[in-house]
């Protein structure tokens, strides 16, 4: 069995100036644990600077056939829109797969 191939694609509505953890399901296709590289980065508006931040860890363990909530922590400044994109890699496999969570940061 191989990796899921679309992106997956979660909407979530946060306030500004206040700290927000986002989670987001990651399933383990394989019979194995495996262990991910995650990569965090926001792909949408491209000129966010510190306006929008990111953070999250950069590995994340999953055990054979299970589902879990991976999380990371989202912090804007000011209202608007913004994308972040989550890729979960293995390295060892080289399979990956992405999810995108498109914020509206409202006041």
């Amino acid at each position: 069995s191989s990796a899921p191939s679309k992106v997956q694609r979660v909407e979530a509505t946060v306030q500004c100036k206040t700290p927000h953890i986002q989670a987001v399901q990651v399933s383990n296709w394989l019979r194995e644990s495996q262990r991910f590289a995650v990569e965090l980065t926001l792909i949408e508006p491209l000129d966010a600077g510190d306006e929008i931040r990111l953070h999250g860890v950069e590995t994340f363990d999953l055990p054979p056939g299970q589902t879990k909530e991976y999380k990371f922590n989202v912090f804007a400044y000011r209202e608007g829109r913004g994308i972040a994109r989550v890729v979960f890699t293995n390295p060892k496999t080289e399979e990956f797969f992405t999810v995108e969570v498109e914020f509206k940061f409202v006041p």
